[in-house]
């Protein structure tokens, strides 16, 4: 019988049927091509996705053999983001305590509020507020370890503090330095997480931004955040505390303005580590007196 002969009915089966046989055919070659491989030559390579693709694997070069692909889902949530981030940021949180100086360390210790960790170098920042005559400076970092800290400078127009952690090739702390995110990148309603508490282990508490207080700019004129308020609920509450974002960038510094505490934005990383540069060097390593 010729092909012109046929009826719809025979043509559709006659399709079904030879495209039925080259699928079977399709697969022998793919699995006798695979068998005959050396263990080197087929590769299983295994990625996380965050969503199923279904992959056409291209047909093998001569003399290759084809690449098996393998993909998994992993679902990340917003509870994974906030370990994450809280993670990121544990080591980077300092306790900042004073003796009078001169006093031996079973001196009467105060507890001046919390600072970051600025650079490897070992610069940490804490609030101006921390500063005081006649003060001998220790921090400890969150496993509890003690360190001497030496007072670089303050910088009144930002009410910043500087220390650098003083180590010795032995006995070096592991320092985890901050990333800080533009806080005129925030918006309301975004997940916030709040980091302190005064004992050894760090506290946190998860909120949202719930109100930006902006202003403008005296560079570009534009408006710029000045207040951050929040719904988290961290207590007590400590100066220098530090509020992160799910990505774990530091987006706000607990301080007091009069009687009333809020987190406030922070200048960025660079320009911070400028402050405790000499005047037109070049190098990274901070002022140390």
């Amino acid at each position: 019988m010729r092909m012109e002969e046929l009826n719809k009915t025979q043509i559709v089966l006659l399709t079904i049927f030879v495209t039925f046989v080259t699928s079977i055919a399709t697969g022998i070659v793919t699995v006798t091509l695979l068998s005959q491989a050396p263990p080197g030559i087929t590769n299983v390579i295994d990625h996380v996705v965050e969503k199923t693709i279904e992959k056409v694997v291209p047909a093998a070069v001569t003399g290759q053999t084809a690449t098996v692909v393998r993909e998994s889902v992993k679902v990340i949530n917003s509870e994974d983001l906030t370990i994450a981030a809280i993670d990121r940021n544990q080591k980077s949180i300092w306790r900042i305590h004073g003796i009078p100086t001169g006093g031996s360390d079973s001196s009467e210790v105060t507890f001046y509020g919390f600072g970051f960790v600025l650079s490897k170098e070992g610069v940490l920042v804490a609030d101006s507020s921390a500063v005081g005559e006649g003060i001998s400076y220790r921090a400890n970092d969150v496993s509890g370890k003690v360190f001497k800290l030496e007072f670089l400078k303050t910088d009144l127009k930002r009410r910043l503090a500087f220390f650098k952690i003083i180590s010795t090739e032995k006995d070096k702390p592991d320092l985890v330095p901050v990333s800080i995110t533009d806080a005129n990148t925030l918006k309301i309603g975004q997940t916030v997480i709040a980091m302190g508490g005064r004992d050894k282990s760090n506290s946190v508490s998860v909120g949202i931004i719930s109100s930006l207080d902006q202003d403008k700019s005296d560079a570009t004129g534009a408006n710029a955040v000045t207040t951050i308020y929040t719904t988290t609920d961290l207590k007590p509450l400590y100066v220098g505390s530090l509020l992160i974002n799910t990505s774990g960038e530091v987006t706000g510094f607990y301080r007091y303005v009069g009687e009333y505490g809020n987190y406030f934005p922070l200048p960025s990383v660079r320009d911070m580590t400028a402050i405790v540069l000499p005047q037109g060097a070049g190098s990274t390593t901070p002022i140390v007196r």
